[in-house]
């Protein structure tokens, strides 16, 4: 009797895991363009008008929804100026919906729709993918996974606003993808600037906890750009090589590679944000027109929403290449929207970054432009920036305080000064808001500091830290050298280098990123990481992005291999 009871239990339980799962999302939804098999697409194999049906989204067992993965295989056509997939609902907190690359999978169309300069108001809105205010999304190119137009820019029938992925909503992660050629500008670009409204990727209508990482994007006007509204209280970026499955908390932008774009990687944004391990390289295709005054180039630029500021966190990042033939303003861009001093702007924490200027000319650009009115403050800890007619322009504020403490300056050589470390335009800021620590310049040049646009040259860094202390700077760049940091191929300090040992020690900032205690990696060639010393919790620190390397005692490291960012 006992043993029909339990049979009776077990048949019970058996048929309620049948009910419920019947009404728990499809676990897995197979995409091809005909429908037909292939690759790993290989039973009940649907179309994109499947997943472009919203009755086809929900909690059934035969739906998208909540935990679901669509997988995407073969090679997608669609219609030039339109969508090619669009999210019809959302996934949920640990479950999330998403959408995965198959081996060589590829998304294209002529041009896709959509404008890179707009914000959405309500679908279609363009891209390969389109995410219009959904939920827990990820999308994942699996390291091969392709989205690109094949003819946008190529003639003035296919000039057009383009964007190849769109996003908008909580929780969306986009990982391991290559968004390429959205605009190719070519030496036939008109002054009507027809690429401007380009982007590869468009985080949109103020999207809370989004992470970009590993991704591959070459060829618009913009890599990454949008809005987004991040957290209010600073939250360290994830650590995790980009292995999440959902969204991290916050705004998150890392190990990410840009080539060929007029701004790789802009965002406007609330509260706090992380930018890190990018690479972000080339411009050259935006010199067009004749003249280079078109497009403005930057490297990584930002700048806040409504009346707000964007506290951002830029650290870690490669950037490096020639933008002098265009309309250069920084590598890193400390920007405002709207008018100057309208209430909102950024707050630039900028450390462990290298900055090269590769345009061999004095008037190569700025490596790092301060915008009026961006508000700031803005701090700069522990970078190297070489190669530049300016290391650091503030544009004409007399609010805005600045802070460099352990950066290594070796502005360009080529043609004739100037060879500012540091300038102010007009009307410029008071030297009171200056401070300046443990930083190594570095140049045959001058003048080397301006105050003014005209204004106070300084020629001697003597002259440079008497004024600063006659002026009332809280930190008149004591410890601070004008001698060779002797740089290794990768940017460490070989040995004997001026710049071990004059830095600030920061540990009291309390930013772990910046004190690289072991075992991270990043840098050119993987450089801190396989040896970089610690930044001691105690005693003086070097200056520059990268440490002492443990091997570079005798003699300089290896030549540079590469990021730590997947490159495909």
């Amino acid at each position: 009797m006992v043993t029909v009871r339990r049979s009776a239990v077990a048949i019970f339980f058996i048929c309620l895991v049948a009910v419920s799962s019947a009404f728990g999302s499809a676990t897995n939804i197979y995409i091809t363009q005909s429908g037909s098999p292939s690759g790993n697409c290989t039973t009940n194999v649907q179309t994109p008008a499947f997943f472009n049906n919203a009755a086809n989204w929900g909690s059934g067992a035969s739906q998208i929804g909540p935990g679901t993965t669509v997988l995407l295989c073969g090679t997608f056509t669609f219609a030039s100026g339109g969508n090619g997939l669009t999210v019809q609902g959302s996934g949920t907190n640990g479950n999330p919906i998403t959408i995965n690359f198959d081996t060589g999978a590829i998304l294209q169309a002529p041009y896709f729709g959509g404008n890179g300069n707009n914000s959405c108001s309500g679908q279609p809105c363009g891209g390969a993918i389109s995410i219009y205010n959904e939920n827990y999304i990820t999308v994942n190119g699996q390291n091969t996974g392709i989205i690109q137009n094949t003819a946008n820019g190529s003639s003035s029938a296919n000039q057009a606003p383009s964007v190849g992925l769109y996003a908008s909503g909580d929780h969306i992660l986009i990982k391991n993808l290559t968004i390429e050629n959205i605009y190719l500008n070519t030496s036939a670009e008109s002054s009507a600037t027809p690429g401007f409204n380009s982007a590869d990727l468009l985080i949109d209508n103020g999207s809370t906890n989004v992470e970009v990482c590993e991704n591959y994007l070459n060829n618009a006007h913009m890599g990454i750009t949008g809005n987004a509204a991040g957290p209010t209280s600073y939250i360290a970026g994830p650590t995790n090589a980009c292995a999440d499955t959902q969204a991290a908390t916050g705004l998150n932008f890392y190990s990410n590679t840009l080539v060929d774009h007029a701004w790789h990687l802009q965002m406007a944004a609330t509260n706090y944000a992380n930018y890190y391990n990018n690479d972000l390289s080339g411009w050259s295709n935006w010199f067009y027109p004749t003249g280079g005054s078109a497009y403005h180039t930057d490297g990584i630029f930002v700048d806040s929403v409504t009346t707000t500021i964007q506290i951002a966190y830029i650290y870690n990042n490669y950037v490096h290449g020639d933008f002098v033939g265009g309309s250069p303003t920084g590598f890193l861009h400390c920007s405002v929207q709207g008018a100057n001093s309208s209430g909102h702007g950024s707050s630039c924490h900028a450390f462990n970054n290298v900055f090269i200027g590769m345009g061999g000319t004095a008037n190569q650009g700025s490596a790092v432009w301060g915008h009026a009115g961006s508000i700031g403050p803005h701090y700069f800890y522990n970078n190297t920036i070489v190669g530049f007619c300016c290391s650091i322009t503030q544009e004409g504020d007399n609010t805005i305080q600045f802070t460099f403490e352990n950066n290594i300056f070796v502005p360009g050589t080529g043609g004739a000064g100037p060879f500012f470390y540091y300038q102010t335009s007009p009307p410029g800021a008071p030297i009171s808001h200056f401070t300046g620590a443990g930083n190594d310049y570095y140049t045959t040049g001058t003048p080397n500091w301006n105050l003014g646009d005209p204004g106070q040259s300084f020629n001697a860094l003597s002259s440079w830290k008497s004024a600063l202390s006659g002026g009332g700077s809280p930190n008149a760049d004591t410890g601070s050298v004008n001698n060779n940091p002797s740089l290794t191929g990768s940017y460490t300090l070989n040995s004997g280098s001026a710049a071990v040992g004059i830095g600030e020690n920061l540990t009291s900032l309390g930013i772990a990123a910046l004190d690289i205690g072991a075992p991270q990696t990043f840098g050119v060639g993987g450089s801190c990481g396989t040896g970089c010393l610690p930044r001691p919790a105690s005693g003086a620190w070097d200056a520059g992005a990268y440490p002492r390397s443990s091997n570079n005692a005798s003699a300089p490291p290896a030549p540079p291999q590469g990021l730590t960012a997947t490159v495909r």
